[in-house]
């Protein structure tokens, strides 16, 4: 690929796993880590990650970090990963055959956009009334 994603910053990075946080959390200390990770750690030992700070950390001493969650999502925006071949123009897709082409470009839905080929959910069947 000639366009590829840039590394993200370092300050996007939780510190409990290393991977991109999705939603950044801040303790009462300061330091921000990825919600998930965060919670299993608190929930597992009750204290703060890495010797941040002593004492005890409950859930509900966290708070969001808003500011790094749109540096995330401006990093992620900024190089969008590879298209599906769904999203691709049907003048760009390669065909695997003429007629499928043919048919898959000259449909109305198709000209719309790729969220009108959806197939609505069939919701499930319902279980018949229990009597009590």
């Amino acid at each position: 690929d000639a366009v590829r994603r840039a590394p993200p910053p370092a300050s996007c990075l939780c510190p409990i796993t290393r991977d991109v946080m999705e939603l950044p959390a801040m303790t009462p200390c300061g330091t921000t880590y990825d919600w998930e990770p965060l919670v299993r750690w608190i929930q597992s030992h009750g204290t703060y990650p890495m010797g941040e700070c002593a004492g005890p950390l409950r859930l509900g001493d966290l708070a969001p970090n808003l500011a790094l969650r749109n540096i995330i999502e401006d990093w992620a925006a900024a190089v969008p990963p590879p298209a599906a071949v769904d999203d691709v123009a049907c003048d760009e897709a390669p065909a695997p055959a003429p007629a499928v082409a043919q048919r898959r470009c000259a449909s109305p839905s198709a000209a719309a956009g790729p969220a009108s080929r959806r197939t609505p959910r069939r919701r499930p069947a319902t279980s018949p009334a229990r009597s009590r």
